[in-house]
């Protein structure tokens, strides 16, 4: 009895430390990218249970993780998202991009709630194929992707994952590695159907004295959705990939009753 006490205590304490961490105002919603670089961080060491710390710490409702691999060689034959997944208790949805050194490499999403749908576009990628994993929630949708190195290339996608999500009635997210920076022709394109809700004043990349704003968080507005930023970040982690985190507080602005 008194062991299940101490547990319950401590575990209060953990959430409320958690919760200090990074506080959340009521009745938003927290969505969090991160490009992890396969696992791999700046000190040359494989460790994906730091990656799920961060998450924990931060506690968003959505991840959408880029540099995913599943079972490849290069980072020692593991299911990373599998792993973020039993450690941070969250659903995980995968998209490759690739078949590559054994396995699969692409995108992923971890979600507090089980998804309603799920879809995987391709992208344009000459050298290196791409594509987007479109996840479907009861209140929203997220699409995670991480695009091309070639600008024409990054133009064609945005304008197809602009295409491919213009029939969803509720909210559409749109977060990950776009490889553009703010002033950029793609994210000129994005800009007139949809919203930016990071802060594209604060580089991503790298996450060592970080220089360019290549990673976002958007949110569509073409289909009469609004949005207000109550707090966009990005977090000083310098060391777990060659990309910084980053999450934006949301709230809907939506007709729908219950917009918690």
């Amino acid at each position: 009895m008194k062991k299940t006490i101490s547990l319950i205590i401590f575990s209060l304490a953990l959430s409320h430390a958690v919760a200090q961490t990074f506080p959340q105002r009521e009745n938003t919603r927290r969505l969090m990218s991160y490009n992890i670089h396969h696992g791999e961080g700046m000190d040359g060491k494989m460790d994906i249970e730091r990656i799920g710390k961060l998450i924990i710490a931060v506690n968003p409702e959505v991840v959408g993780l880029q540099e995913l691999d599943s079972v490849m060689h290069r980072s020692g034959n593991i299911n990373i998202l599998q792993l973020l997944s039993e450690q941070t208790g969250m659903y995980a949805t995968f998209g490759y991009s690739i078949l590559h050194d054994g396995g699969k490499y692409g995108n992923g999403v971890l979600t507090r709630e089980k998804p309603l749908a799920v879809k995987k576009i391709a992208l344009p990628g000459e050298k290196e194929a791409r594509s987007a994993l479109i996840v479907e929630l009861e209140k929203y949708v997220i699409v995670n992707t991480h695009l091309s190195l070639t600008n024409d290339e990054r133009l064609q996608s945005v304008k197809i994952i602009t295409k491919a999500i213009e029939t969803y009635n509720k909210p559409v997210f749109l977060m990950g590695d776009l490889n553009a920076t703010p002033d950029s022709e793609p994210v000129t394109f994005l800009r007139n159907k949809w919203q930016i809700l990071s802060n594209p004043k604060h580089p991503t990349s790298p996450s060592v004295k970080p220089r360019a704003t290549i990673d976002y968080v958007l949110g569509y507005t073409a289909n009469g959705q609004a949005y207000a930023t109550h707090r966009a970040q990005v977090i000083d982690e310098q060391t777990a990939s060659d990309h910084r985190p980053l999450f934006v507080d949301v709230r809907l602005k939506t007709p729908a009753p219950d917009t918690k």
